[in-house]
């Protein structure tokens, strides 16, 4: 009795050869209505999907900004071939930070000079040392987060 209560066999029913045929009672229904098979082109044109972007979504606008600029040094903005280098723009940065329980934004400008004399590459002021490289966490926003997960005992997962 055991067997055939939970026994391969038990899943055996003479009405399940008739649940997966939803194709043949589509097509016996079509036949029955004798519909014309007018295929009729769409009227609007076929668009196609642009991938998503890759790499990180950029900080929200509406968060306030700190500027900091970082320079060259006066004798780094002087050529090899003697020529004073002119500014040709900036290079921007953002981190988050986080000052008691304040977000904002820190941009890090880096100014870029060019020697207009000889086709050297151009100079950019170097970037501050992070914490954690290529990150966009500031170090104030990592003592902040470790602080709350060790000190403040928040579970690590949240």
């Amino acid at each position: 009795m055991k067997l055939k209560r939970f026994g391969k066999s038990s899943e055996k029913d003479p009405g399940q050869c008739e649940l997966f045929d939803e194709a043949e009672q589509l097509s016996e229904h079509s036949e029955e209505h004798d519909c014309p098979e007018d295929i009729t082109e769409p009227s609007e044109p076929l668009t196609t999907v642009s991938k998503p972007k890759r790499g990180r979504k950029p900080l929200p606008d509406h968060l306030p900004r700190v500027v900091q600029e970082q320079d060259l040094e006066d004798s780094d903005k002087i050529c090899d071939c003697g020529c004073q280098k002119t500014y040709i723009g900036d290079q921007v940065n953002e981190q988050l930070d986080i000052i008691l329980a304040q977000i904002q934004v820190i941009q890090h400008r880096r100014k870029q000079y060019a020697c207009q004399g000889c086709t050297s590459a151009p100079a950019t002021a170097s970037m501050p040392v992070q914490p954690i490289p290529k990150s966009n966490a500031s170090p104030g926003l990592l003592a902040y987060v470790i602080t709350a997960k060790f000190q403040d005992a928040l579970p690590l997962y949240r």
